[in-house]
This record gives C-alpha cells, sequence and structure tokens, in this order.
C-alpha cells in the first residue's frame, strides 16, 4: 500500500496500512464493506475527508490520542484493538467540510476504548463494551453531582476521572473508561471499582 492514498474508492477489499518514519495518509478516500489492518501509530497516520462505510477496523498496535475529527465518517464500522484516547465525531466551530461523524459503529470487541469520547453524535446507534469498561453518558446533566462526587473517590486514577469528565464541553455526547487502569493506579480490587463506578450518575456499565 503507498504511503499516500488520494482520491480512491476501494470495495470489498482488506486494505492494510502500515508506515516507516514516513507515515500514511489517507487523503478524500471512500471504503466500502472493506478490512482495514491498521499497523501505524498515530503520530503516523494522518486521515483527511475519508469515509468509512460498512467496514471492520483492526488496529493492531494501540491507537492512542487519535482525533478522527478532519471530515473522517464511520458508517456502520465494527472497530477491534485498542483505541485509548481518541475521539470520535466533532465539535461545534468545526468547519462543516471539517467535521467528522459517527454513525451505527459497534466497539464491544475492542480490547481498549480507555478515555476515548464522542462528540456531537447519536449515542442511539453506538455500541459499547461492557464492564470492566464504562461509559459517562448525560455529562451536562450530571456535571454539578460528579463535582460533588468527585472528593470522595480515591486521589490518584479516580477521583481526577469524574473532574476531567465534568470539565467535558457541551458537544461530549459520552466518555469512555477502563476500570482495569483504575485498579493499576489505585490497587483497588475490580469489585472495589464497581462500588465507586455504581455511584457515579449517568454512568452505564
Amino acid at each position: 500500500m503507498p504511503e499516500d492514498i488520494r482520491n480512491a474508492v476501494f470495495e470489498n477489499q482488506t486494505v492494510e496500512l502500515a508506515a516507516d518514519d514516513t507515515g500514511v495518509g489517507l487523503i478524500d478516500c471512500t471504503f466500502r464493506h472493506c478490512v482495514i489492518v491498521g499497523r501505524v501509530s498515530s503520530r503516523n497516520l494522518c486521515v483527511l475527508k475519508t469515509r468509512f462505510e460498512n467496514c471492520e477496523i483492526r488496529w493492531k498496535v494501540p491507537l492512542i490520542n487519535q482525533k478522527w475529527k478532519t471530515s473522517t465518517v464511520f458508517d456502520g464500522c465494527t472497530f477491534h484493538g485498542r483505541f485509548i484516547g481518541n475521539m470520535f465525531g466533532h465539535r461545534k466551530g468545526t468547519g462543516k467540510d471539517e467535521a467528522g461523524e459517527i454513525m451505527n459503529c459497534d466497539f464491544r470487541q475492542v480490547s481498549d476504548l480507555d478515555g476515548t469520547s464522542f462528540e456531537n453524535c447519536d449515542m442511539s446507534g453506538i455500541q459499547l463494551p461492557m464492564w470492566p469498561h464504562f461509559t459517562f453518558t448525560d455529562i451536562q446533566k450530571h456535571k454539578e453531582a460528579l463535582l460533588r462526587l468527585a472528593p470522595s473517590f480515591p486521589l490518584i486514577g479516580f477521583r481526577s476521572i469524574l473532574e476531567i469528565v465534568a470539565g467535558e464541553p457541551p458537544d461530549t455526547r459520552a466518555v469512555v473508561w477502563s476500570a482495569k487502569y483504575i485498579m493499576k493506579k489505585t490497587g483497588l480490587s475490580e469489585d472495589e471499582v464497581l462500588a465507586y463506578v455504581k455511584q457515579i450518575p449517568g454512568v452505564v456499565f
């Protein structure tokens, strides 16, 4: 696969995305009913004005802090792999030609979605992983409750999550976190973390 792919349409293909130091670029592309196999980090990945329709997205390396917002559209896709701190969709103020979208996608098979947010999208069509992942929803509605609850939570690795989520802009429809990271940072057992999570308003697990 060439380093930069421009103005191309792929259908019913397996597309491998791998990069050396020069990176991989997808620009003005459309992928329909494809299997996308990613072997590139976010540092070496640039996706602009590209659509993924009914694709299987399989990332073989951790994809960290990837912002899928520059006119990147996912419609009816299934995700596999580790998508840590990613952002899907777009925030208000983004130009029409720059706004990303996500709809009708399935993340239930991902192994790690920690710290990933969904912006200005219809969450009714997004399927998310369940426990040990948990998802903050209706964030603006519960903002004050999150801030009141935060001081009663363990400081390192847990209280900060509530404070970060409470500070999300109105564009943020949902944020997903993983109990596994909280267990590692706090030393709490899974049952202890779950007991805290059950106290959080607007959380789905």
